[in-house]
């Protein structure tokens, strides 16, 4: 089940709160969410930096703790750097926190998402999961009926390809948007360089068509000119026949060179 950590992106859930197993030999204090070491971790919320720790082989390795505005406490765990923030900063919602990494107890590249309440008793860190986003679950309790109940379901569990496939895969798009932005959602890259690609694209595409057809763009014009020379005499246009005829040799080089881009 893959789950939005608020502030942050869609991410695949390997241990859930509670949960015991062979590595959580105790309920589990928190989540583990699957990432690849070096992902970027952002705050879920508000608050202030109240701790900011490294244990080494043990526990939660190097990780950052952040006092909410409620009084509770994050615990983010198993960070390969958490250098770049420290104790008593304020942090906003979507302020830099950390890189995920693999420190501390930990069998495999992962953040560990903890959450304390005011008295420093560990609860189900929930709330801040999809909260700022398309939630599939709050949609059900919202605008609850069978067939609305049921496409939900199976948008959030299955696995296979298809109809429920596409609903969930649209939702997650939606959450990008709202969470990212259009076009860092839709493209990946900011608005700025969105526009920077396509002026670059457009310019060899000119390029390519007119290298691509030189006779049409240089010969042509060329003999037309020559042939009106030669009728009424010389004109303000004979002055380009030369370099038309130099531009098509250079169309030619260009085309027997391969300095055209491959096409795709």
């Amino acid at each position: 089940m893959k789950v939005k950590l608020n502030g942050n992106d869609f991410f695949e859930v390997s241990s859930s709160f509670g949960a015991t197993d062979n590595v959580h030999l105790t309920p589990h204090s928190g989540i583990d969410l699957v990432m690849n070491t070096g992902t970027k971790i952002f705050s879920p919320t508000d608050g202030i930096i109240s701790k900011v720790v490294d244990y080494g082989n043990s526990n939660i390795g190097k990780g950052v703790m952040v006092k909410t505005n409620d009084g509770e406490t994050i615990i983010l765990g198993h960070l390969s750097d958490n250098s770049k923030v420290e104790v008593g900063q304020h942090v906003q919602k979507g302020d830099f926190l950390g890189l995920s990494g693999n420190t501390g107890n930990s069998t495999g590249s992962h953040l560990h998402f903890g959450l304390k309440d005011s008295d420093g008793s560990f609860i189900s860190p929930d709330k801040y999961l999809n909260s700022d986003g398309i939630n599939v679950n709050q949609l059900i309790n919202d605008h609850g009926g069978v067939i609305t109940k049921i496409i939900a379901k199976k948008a959030e569990h299955s696995t296979g390809d298809g109809m429920f496939s596409d609903i969930r895969g649209f939702m997650d798009l939606i959450n990008r948007i709202g969470n990212e932005g259009f076009f860092q959602a839709v493209y990946g890259k900011s608005f700025f360089e969105v526009i920077k690609d396509f002026i670059a694209q457009l310019l060899m595409d000119i390029y390519t068509f007119i290298i691509s057809n030189g006779e049409a763009f240089f010969i042509i014009p060329a003999i037309l000119i020559m042939f009106a020379t030669f009728i009424i005499g010389r004109n303000k246009y004979t002055k380009f026949i030369i370099p038309l005829w130099m531009a098509y040799f250079l169309s030619v080089v260009l085309r027997l060179t391969n300095c055209l881009p491959p096409q795709t």
